[in-house]
């Protein structure tokens, strides 16, 4: 009995010696070869596009671009970009200056009036298309336009932002300062979220109220009500 399970033992040892001599020769040759297949590595390690690197042919720059390019090449490019953006969606588009209109926004290439170089982008979203009278709730139509700029913040990463809601000229000052403010404030929140951006890249988000407005009048002008983001490095 007791030489029994002393071959028992011996045995025992035997294998577990076999099975070390494979995993340390033949099985890393093994495993070598399945890891180093292409479709190993495809199965387990999903491709993944670089941050900030276009999701597609012709839209959006790498980080550092900026510094290569300059401010106003730079914004033109970003531009450009958005606006095939909005032409690839099958988006009508009408020229405007130094710009296109698309319903329920302008989107505008601001020039510095002496060196005549593009100093921001300017995306004007029509108040009356994108909330409901009284309301700071995005409207489904605003959404799809705040989610275009928010995909091109994503891919155009040297880019910031301030946004400014505005009202007309009736109705209460303060409350119109607070709707202003509160509807800039649902805009910023959109960028970030459809976007995946990092808050900070939003300089800033004020309620302007009827101080800066398109049209001179205490009427209730529908030019005036809006809601600005102002892109730049």
């Amino acid at each position: 009995m007791v030489a029994f399970s002393k071959r028992l033992v011996f045995c025992a040892i035997y294998v577990l010696l076999l099975v070390f001599v494979a995993c340390g020769t033949t099985g890393s040759r093994i495993r070598s070869a399945l890891t180093d297949c292409a479709c190993y590595e495809e199965d387990v390690h999903f491709p993944t596009p670089r941050s900030g690197m276009p999701q597609r042919e012709g839209f959006g720059l790498p980080p550092g671009a900026l510094k290569e390019m300059g401010r106003d090449k730079y914004l033109d490019a970003m531009y450009e970009g958005i606006k095939k953006d909005f032409q690839d969606a099958g988006i009508k588009l009408t020229p405007i200056e130094n710009g296109f209109h698309a319903t329920g926004v302008n989107i505008e290439k601001v020039k510095d009036p002496v060196t005549k170089k593009t100093k921001e982008l300017l995306v004007s979203i029509d108040g009356d298309i994108s909330f409901a009278h009284g309301s700071s709730l995005v409207t489904p139509q605003a959404r799809a336009v705040i989610d275009r700029v928010a995909k091109a913040m994503a891919a155009y990463p040297d880019i910031n932002v301030t946004v400014g809601g505005h009202t007309d000229s009736t109705g209460f000052k303060q409350l119109n300062v607070v709707l202003s403010k509160e509807r800039a404030q649902s805009t910023a929140d959109l960028l970030v979220q459809l976007g995946k951006i990092d808050r900070k890249r939003i300089v800033e988000v004020k309620g302007f109220a009827d101080d800066q407005k398109i049209v001179d009048t205490m009427l209730a002008e529908v030019r005036n009500r809006r809601v600005e983001i102002r892109m730049a490095p």
